[in-house]
C-alpha cells in the first residue's frame, strides 16, 4: 500500500492530466495524508479538471494543513470548485472563523457559510445565523432558515420565529418549515 501512494503521488507529476485526475482520486479514496503537499500544488493547476481532483482529494483527507492553501479558491470563477474549496476551509473552522465570511461582498459565500454554520450546530452560531436572516440576498436569508434547523437547537425557533415575516415567500416558507421540524423533535424528546 506505502509503495502504491508513492506511485500514485509520482503520477500527479504525469504531463497528461487525466493521469493527474485519476491519481488525484485514488489519493483521496486511499485518505493518504503523505500526499496532501502534491495536492496542495495540483489546486494551482491551469487545468479545473485537475484543481477540482485535487481539490476532492484534500476534502476527503482532511487534513487541517489545507485550509490556508484553499482561502483564495474561494473567489475561483469556476463554481465547483468555490464549493469544494469552501468545504475544506470550513472543516476546520469555528463560528468565530466563519463569521466575517457572512459578511463577505458574494451572496455565494455568505450562503456557503451559513451552511457550515448550521453544520457546525454550535450554540454561538445561532447569532450569526440570525444576523443572515437581514442580509440582502434573499437566498443566504433561506439558507439561514435551513441552517438554523440543521443545527437541531430549540434555541432556534424564536429566531426563525422573525423569519416568518420576511418580505420573501420563499424564507417565509423555509422558516415555518424549520420551525414545525424543530418543534416536534423538541416534542419527540420531552
Amino acid at each position: 500500500s506505502h509503495d502504491a501512494i508513492y506511485l500514485l503521488i509520482e503520477a500527479l507529476h504525469d504531463e497528461d492530466k487525466w493521469v493527474q485526475v485519476a491519481a488525484c482520486e485514488m489519493l483521496g479514496e486511499l485518505r493518504a495524508r503523505q500526499a496532501v503537499p502534491e495536492l496542495l500544488k495540483l489546486t494551482r493547476s491551469p487545468s479545473c479538471h485537475v484543481q477540482f481532483a485535487a481539490l476532492t482529494a484534500l476534502s476527503k483527507i482532511g487534513d487541517p494543513a489545507a485550509k490556508p492553501a484553499v482561502a483564495p479558491l474561494l473567489y475561483s470563477p469556476t463554481k465547483e470548485i468555490r464549493e469544494v474549496a469552501f468545504e475544506i476551509y470550513s472543516q476546520h473552522c469555528s463560528c468565530a472563523e466563519l463569521a466575517p465570511l457572512l459578511n463577505d461582498e458574494h451572496p455565494e459565500i455568505r450562503i456557503l457559510a451559513c451552511s457550515a454554520l448550521g453544520r457546525l450546530g454550535e450554540p454561538d452560531c445561532i447569532p450569526l445565523l440570525e444576523q443572515a436572516l437581514s442580509d440582502p440576498d434573499k437566498w443566504v436569508r433561506y439558507e439561514a432558515c435551513q441552517a438554523l434547523l440543521r443545527t437541531g437547537r430549540a434555541e432556534a425557533i424564536p429566531v426563525l420565529q422573525k423569519a416568518r415575516l420576511d418580505p420573501e415567500k420563499i424564507v417565509q416558507t423555509a422558516a415555518e418549515s424549520a420551525i414545525d421540524k424543530l418543534s416536534r423533535r423538541r416534542l419527540a424528546h420531552d
